[in-house]
């Protein structure tokens, strides 16, 4: 990282950390080097994560006297404050989390679903502040309640990317579409278990970027956010905890109906219940059936 003026000489004790990581470490020199009369940085650096990094920290930076900064790519110069200024601010501080979600060096990705269409699901909805405050309480330790909010987002954001329709959890969606039609594994989500363990990853690794201002952070047990130790000494991700089969049901064929079940509908001629891979879903919404009691001499 070079800063473009004349500054005094940094104590060295300043610049000492707990970081593991060079990509937060740099946000750390960043913050001394403008604390010091720094106020133009270029950062020499080809990875996605920085980027995401100095989104989120733009106007942290700014605040304290930052007034252009660059990342340096082989022969190009990336202006990041152009960038910032493009964003709102929460847009700005949801970058890293969803950046996260949609795959990066310590967590995989949704088969299918790339950063565009993570991207283009957050930014510019009306989930984006709800979102950013969100990513917000991830500074310092994280609480039961913002993990399971944080869970259930993703969750709704991964749901929507599959179908348009109202599904409450990701199990009944891959039901769905698993007898509907959709017999390839990689087509449909993953269960809602290992979906959670994948958004655990997230919020680990969202933690560490948004905290790397601090010269000691505040650090997570990486065995309660979807890591666990191999029998070697390796830590690995847990892929689920929970069977990926979806539920057995007690039919192979299931009606057509959108709405009500009332005339042509398959279930009445067999006189079973509509389930949730019933196109109605078998949701009081959408059948007058979900109730329905067979008639049984």
């Amino acid at each position: 990282m070079n800063c473009k003026t004349e500054v005094q000489e940094v104590e060295r004790r300043l610049l000492s950390s707990t970081h593991e990581e060079a990509d937060t470490r740099i946000f750390l020199h960043a913050t001394v080097a403008l604390k010091n009369g720094c106020n133009r940085l270029v950062i020499w650096a080809s990875d996605t994560d920085i980027v995401v990094i100095a989104l989120y920290f733009y106007r942290k930076l700014v605040d304290i006297g930052l007034q252009e900064m660059f990342l340096k790519s082989k022969s190009h110069f990336i202006p990041i404050h152009v960038l910032a200024e493009c964003l709102t601010d929460s847009e700005r501080e949801v970058l890293a989390l969803i950046h996260a979600l949609s795959g990066c060096d310590t967590n995989g990705f949704v088969y299918g679903k790339g950063k565009r269409m993570f991207m283009k699901a957050v930014l510019g909805s009306e989930n984006v502040s709800e979102i950013a405050l969100v990513c917000s309480r991830m500074v310092g330790d994280i609480s039961d309640d913002t993990i399971a909010k944080t869970v259930s987002i993703a969750t709704q954001i991964l749901t929507h990317l599959y179908v348009k329709d109202d599904f409450s959890n990701l199990d009944a969606v891959r039901a769905h579409m698993y007898y509907g039609g959709s017999r390839s594994l990689e087509s449909i989500p993953p269960t809602d278990d290992a979906f959670k363990q994948h958004v655990l990853r997230a919020i680990f690794q969202t933690h560490t970027w948004i905290n790397s201002t601090e010269p000691v952070p505040h650090s997570l047990n990486p065995f309660q956010y979807g890591w666990v130790s191999n029998y070697n000494g390796t830590t690995q991700p847990v892929l689920m905890l929970k069977s990926h089969v979806p539920p057995k049901l007690n039919r192979d064929n299931f009606c057509k109906c959108r709405k009500k079940c009332e005339r042509n509908c398959s279930c009445k001629k067999l006189n079973v219940r509509c389930e949730m891979s019933c196109f109605c879903r078998g949701q009081a919404s959408n059948c007058v059936r979900s109730q329905f009691q067979l008639d049984i001499d």
